[in-house]
Formats: C-alpha cells, structure tokens, sequence
C-alpha cells in the first residue's frame, strides 16, 4: 500500500530541519553545511497534524544537536555590533538587529563567530540568546514562506477542491503562509486582499527569519533609500546619480510635501484644475496626446527610437541611426494578453482623475470589473483610497498620492 508523505522545511540562518511524515514513522533529517543526520521516533511521538511544527518541538531537535547545529537570536532592542575579531577593540564589520538571527560558527571566551546572512563576524555573549530561547525567539518572530512546485496552481476561496477560484499561481512563486489557517492538506496565503487557499501536495514550506547586514550592505541600502526618497528620479548613470553632495540638497521628504500641496492650492487658485496624477490644466485645455496613453488608446511614433501601440502590440523603432534609415525595423514587440489589457485599462485609467467606467470594463472584456478586481477594490476602499459611485471607480486624494501602490494591485500575474 503506497503512503503519502510530507514536507516540513524549516531554515534557521543555514540551520535545515526537515520533518517527514510517513504512515505512522516521524523522521527527523538536520541539514547543515552539506552534512546529514537522521533520527526516527516511534509510532507514539507521531503528531495527528504535521502542518507546522510547534515551538516545543523545534526545542526538542535542535536540543539535541545543538552542540553542531547551533541557533544564535540577537536579544537586544534594536542592533548589535559584529566585530572581524572577540574584542570590543576589534573592528566593527556589521550589523545584527532585533530579531535577527545567526548560524554559531565557533566560540571563545564570552564572543560566538556566527553567520547571518552575507555577515560574518563575532558577537558579545551578553546580547544573545542560544538554545531553546533562541528557538522560541526564532518561532515567536519569522515567518513561513510557501514556495509552489506546479503550475497553474489554482487559490481556492475556502480549504477544498469544490470550492471557488480566486486565482492561480505559477511554478517557483514565493508566498508568506498564514499560519494560523494553514493546514496538513491546504496553505492558507494572502492573495488580493482576501485568504486563499492552494494545496499544500503542491506547496514547500520554508520558515526564515531575518538577518543582519555588512557595512558595505548598510550603506548600499541608505543610498538606495535616499534616492527613493526624492520625488526627482534620479536615473542611473547619470552624474546626478553619483553625484552624493548634489543628492543630499535635493528636497526631503517633508520639504517635498509642502512644495506639493502648495502647487496644487496655487494652481487651483488660477483656474488648473488637476485631470491626471501628474497634470493640470484649464477645462477644455486637457492635453489630448496623453489622455491617449491614459486611455488605452493607439498610437504612433515616427523616428529614431520612437514607441508606438497598434493593433495590440507595443513596439519601438530602431534606435541605431544607420540600421533605421536602411532598414527601419521594430524592436521589442509586445503582443499584450487579455490580462494585460485588463491590468492597463485598471492602473493607467486610474491616473486620471474622472477614474474608470465599470460599464466600459464589461463592454471591452467581456467581464464584470466586480469578477476580476473585487477584492481589489473593496480592500482600497476600506483604506479610503478609492471610491465607486455611479458606475465610477476612482482615486480619492490620499488615493493619488499613493498611486503605486494601488496600482500594483492591479496587475494580473
């Protein structure tokens, strides 16, 4: 008689315990640094759901290999130092925050050499947890991360096969489960807003926990973040881009909030009125070139590089001067599925401030906008970003200053 079995994967910073049910036998592997170790216990340790392994077991395992397989929490408020040698006179290489944790390396007088991440590099004793706090630590704060093996994977709207369809998911997909729904036979992940369920015969479940940066890692990330920061897009390769000093007297934050607010009141106060994101003008005075891109509508470029949308397809000219006077040939054609053109009548309309047609949805793809973006929608209501009345969906004003956002939402997959 065939059993089925199933996987349990649990990575704790290079730390693998993977939990096997089959036909009453629990079996234990610990994988770590390409070494294997394997335990079996008895009919009578068997657990009637295997779904997630509890906080006490994880103690249970990694109590008992944890002179080679060792878990090392940082307990401290926000961060600790990492240092290239055990000595607090020693350089600092990196990073571990709160609720970080590491692989123990080795240890020696009151410091542990451990691995988080890309970090390596010695800790103080005094600003760690080991053991089975650090496993409690490490249950308490990380989270578990569904990986699909199939495609086409359908989001059921409840835990079993009979039960409506959300949506599906392809092969190699990462999702966060929701643990507290999440079942031997269905994994419960978060999908438009609502609870969806895939089966878990699909599904590899992985726990993780974050982990701590090098200084080089820091200071690549708080150049990133200042330049996300600026509401001036800052294009790579330019001298701007390199250009810290410069970047540093671009407005901040705050600054750019009160610029903003005070471009719409000035401009409002004149007679501009706000019909796009990013537009203004007085009524009659729209600019017709770009409600075309706002609206779904097709169009032509002519010239070196030019882009254009027709009859479906989205293509641009050759940008090599020589090759487009002899040959004039496209580059980058893009012939859009129905879900595309779904996804762009949704996130492009809505830059204008008039907002879509629901009736105009149906009209162009043969479904309501309710069967494909109700979720949607009614999630970016609740946050009081969008409105529906009388046919219209749109932005409210909170809703177009986090435009993106929302709009992300709104891409099929």
């Amino acid at each position: 008689m065939k059993t089925k079995s199933r996987e349990v994967l649990l990575r704790i910073s290079g730390l693998l315990l993977m939990v096997v049910v089959i036909a009453g036998t629990k079996t234990i592997r610990v994988e770590a640094a390409g070494a294997f170790e394997n335990l079996s216990a008895g009919a009578a340790e068997v657990l009637d759901s295997i779904d997630l392994v509890t906080e006490e077991e994880l103690a249970e395992y990694a109590a008992e290999y944890e002179e080679k397989y060792s878990l090392a929490m940082a307990n401290v408020r926000e961060s600790m130092n990492i240092r290239q040698e055990p000595s607090v006179d020693s350089q600092k290489v990196g990073l571990l925050y709160a609720d970080c944790g590491g692989t123990i390396l080795e240890r020696r007088g009151g410091w542990t050499k451990i691995q988080s991440g890309n970090l390596i590099g010695w800790a103080n004793n005094d600003y760690l947890l080991f053991g089975k706090e650090a496993l409690a630590m490490a249950q308490q704060v990380g989270i578990y991360k569904a990986t699909v093996h199939a495609s086409g994977l359908n989001i059921r709207k409840e835990p079993n096969t009979g039960a409506d369809i959300w949506g599906q998911v392809k092969n190699g997909e990462v999702y966060e489960a929701v643990s507290e729904y999440t079942t031997d036979q269905w994994v419960a992940i978060e999908y438009g807003g609502a609870l969806g369920y895939i089966s878990a015969e699909y599904v590899t479940m992985e726990f993780t926990i974050d982990h701590g940066e090098t200084y080089e890692e820091i200071e690549e990330r708080e150049k990133r973040e200042r330049k996300e920061r600026q509401t001036l897009i800052v294009e790579e390769g330019t001298p701007l881009y390199e250009d810290e000093i410069l970047l540093e007297k671009l407005p901040g934050e705050e600054l750019d909030r009160q610029m903003y607010q005070m471009t719409k009141e000035f401009l409002h106060a004149h007679g501009y009125e706000r019909y796009e994101i990013s537009n203004y003008a007085k009524p009659g005075y729209e600019c017709r070139h770009n409600s075309v891109y706002w609206t779904g509508g097709e169009y032509l470029g002519f010239g070196l590089g030019a882009s254009s949308f027709f009859k479906g397809k989205r293509f641009h000219n050759e940008e090599t001067l020589f090759k487009y006077r002899f040959d004039g040939t496209t580059q980058d054609v893009e012939v859009l599925t129905k879900e595309d053109k779904m996804g762009e009548f949704m996130f492009l309309g809505l830059r204008m401030t008039k907002g879509v047609n629901v009736e105009d949805f149906y009209q162009k793809f043969g479904h309501t906008m309710e069967e494909i973006y109700g979720q949607v929608i009614r999630k970016h209501e609740k946050e009081g970003l969008l409105i529906c009345e009388n046919g219209i969906v749109k932005l409210t004003d909170r809703g177009l200053d986090v435009s993106n956002y929302i709009f992300c939402d709104f891409l099929i997959e």
